[in-house]
């Protein structure tokens, strides 16, 4: 009806009402307007009102994993996926557990988004990474890696890992890679000009408590990485 100026995206909400559920592969895409926000799968009737907009809180992990299949299997076919959530600014490992999951579902249409509705910046997104090494993951299964109890994706500069939980783990790397910190970052000025900069430290160990994601980059040249 609206020719090829416009396309039909759905807003699916959290994604993780039980099975049956509508796939949504017949349209554009979807807005996932509740990624990663927690929920409480005791409510059986999966009600948005009990849903806790406080990243990580009473977090399911089995639900994390709904959730990441269903965006899977439309990333897998090309769709545009919106992926929307509540980022606090100072809360640094929350916005990278966000940004890391990202990157775990990222294909060539995926965009993420802030809840806000404000100008904003955050350094981490910049982290040059490049593209993602290999096909779009069917299952997020596929990207576990045992010998570390994480999921794990490789990207031409470096490797994405996430914990989701439920326990604390840590990661003995074969090599050393530098692993990202944002300093900064969050609402952007009236002057329009972003603030904020990644900090590295090399290190071929790291501990992840859950929920949590970290960065890694074969090189790291902080001048690069500065704003303004």
């Amino acid at each position: 009806a609206f020719g090829d100026e416009y396309v039909f995206i759905a807003d699916v909400g959290t994604w993780v009402v039980p099975d049956p559920s509508p796939t949504y592969r017949n349209v554009a895409g979807v807005w996932v307007s509740g990624f990663l926000l927690s929920w409480h799968p005791a409510n059986v009737n999966w009600q948005p009102s009990t849903l806790s907009w406080e990243l990580g809180k009473g977090y399911d992990v089995e639900a994390w994993a709904l959730q990441m299949n269903r965006i899977l299997d439309l990333t897998s076919l090309h769709k545009i996926v919106i992926l929307q959530t509540d980022i606090d600014p100072p809360d640094v490992d929350g916005r990278l557990f966000v940004l890391s999951n990202y990157l775990l579902a990222k294909g060539e249409r995926s965009y993420l988004a802030s809840a806000s509705g404000m100008p904003e910046f955050y350094p981490e997104t910049t982290v040059p990474l490049g593209a993602y090494i290999g096909e779009i993951p069917m299952d997020i299964q596929d990207l576990w890696r045992e010998e570390w109890r994480v999921y794990a994706r490789e990207y031409e500069g470096g490797l994405v890992l996430v914990n989701p939980g439920p326990d604390e783990v840590t990661i003995n790397l074969d090599t050393p890679l530098y692993q990202v910190t944002p300093v900064g970052g969050g609402p952007v000025s009236t002057d329009g000009i972003p603030t904020g900069r990644l900090t590295a430290i090399l290190t071929d160990t790291l501990t992840l408590t859950p929920p949590g994601g970290a960065i890694l980059l074969r090189e790291f040249e902080n001048s690069n990485l500065t704003y303004p």
